[in-house]
């Protein structure tokens, strides 16, 4: 939602910006996505373990998810 709304202001005002994950060049991290999430079962019940399960989960769709995040994706995991 936030990138379509820049992408609209930017459109209204006449102006650009850059999404790629690394606009200048050299030896530093990208912009990766970093998502920090927990739930009352997270928390409460299951803990590390549920965490764990939820990761695997996660696990088998990696490359799918990974193949359609953006252009220079590469770039942007170092």
């Amino acid at each position: 939602m936030a990138r379509y709304l820049m992408l609209r202001i930017c459109e209204e005002y006449e102006v650009d910006f850059i999404l790629h994950p690394k606009p200048v060049k050299g030896d530093r991290n990208g912009s990766g996505m970093h998502t920090n999430f927990s739930n009352r079962k997270m928390r409460e019940e299951g803990g590390e373990e549920y965490m764990k399960a939820i990761c695997e989960t996660f696990k088998r769709y990696h490359h799918e998810h990974m193949a359609v995040y953006g252009s220079d994706n590469d770039q942007r995991l170092t």
